[in-house]
């Protein structure tokens, strides 16, 4: 944690001085990948590397990985040292990836294919090893629902981007639309709690915010992405914290029930 306190500019963010340090020990794990924007400069072999200090390349993955590549980084499971990576599609205009997770062995060939079940895609912000033998990630699902209490009308087909919290293995599993509604009556910088534990936060991106990534709402592939789960991490009594960036929130999850236990922001 930080032991001063910056000063805040007319944006509200605090004003750091930058010091360099000299550079740590090990190697750099890069997944560099085009913009978002048309006829915008990137890499001319998006994917996954690894650089030494100086920018020698000690290794590509171009071939290792198919489509999409981000999250790469060496990790540690059941005991030995592999790389992971999520691997899919980029939905840029909604920032929604689809995917899956892989770990690569000392020899560089694929050990495991990390997937969750019911055919769903996983998310590329997340992969949390919990005690190096399951793991957390995050499922973006479409559902379908009324829009109607969000101010949605009828012609929106009713759908609603539901972000799952579930491990590798389906030990537990925490879906956001059952506990947290998109959007109250109060201020976005309020938290109520209701009778069921729902807790009742502004959403950043409201339904009727425009194009682009919070989504219409219309169908499926343009799903109201109120929630968009960022990170997970899992503490030692059991209990999950969730960064929500559309809440604009930390929320801690009860790790049996899946109620809210408390919030930050939003």
């Amino acid at each position: 944690m930080p032991d001063r306190v910056g000063r805040v500019g007319r944006c509200g963010q605090p004003l750091l001085p930058a010091r360099a340090g000299e550079e740590g020990e090990g190697l750099i794990f890069v997944a560099p990948y085009l913009s978002f924007e048309e006829g915008s400069h990137g890499p001319t072999q998006p994917g996954a590397y690894i650089f030494r200090d100086d920018g020698e390349l000690v290794w590509s993955g171009v071939g290792y990985h198919a489509g999409w590549v981000a999250n790469f980084r060496p990790d540690i499971w059941r005991g030995n040292s592999y790389l992971r990576a999520f691997q899919g599609r980029l939905d840029g205009p909604h920032g929604r990836m689809y995917g899956f997770h892989t770990l690569l062995g000392d020899d560089y060939e694929l050990a495991k294919k990390v997937q969750v079940g019911n055919h769903r895609l996983v998310s590329a912000h997340e992969f949390k090893l919990i005690e190096g033998k399951t793991v957390l990630v995050e499922t973006p699902t479409p559902v379908v629902v009324s829009l109607s209490p969000w101010g949605g009308s009828k012609d929106q087909n009713w759908i609603v981007s539901e972000l799952d919290i579930e491990t590798g293995d389906v030990l537990f599993e925490w879906q956001s639309f059952d506990h947290v509604d998109p959007k109250s009556e109060s201020s976005s910088f309020t938290c109520r709690i209701d009778e069921a534990d729902n807790v009742n936060v502004e959403s950043a991106f409201p339904l009727n915010f425009g194009p682009g990534i919070p989504g219409s709402g219309r169908n499926e592939t343009d799903a109201w992405n109120y929630f968009h789960i960022n990170s997970v991490d899992k503490d030692i009594e059991g209990n999950y914290l969730i960064s929500a960036r559309n809440l604009a929130a930390v929320l801690k999850i009860n790790g049996t029930s899946g109620n809210v236990i408390w919030q930050l922001g939003g």
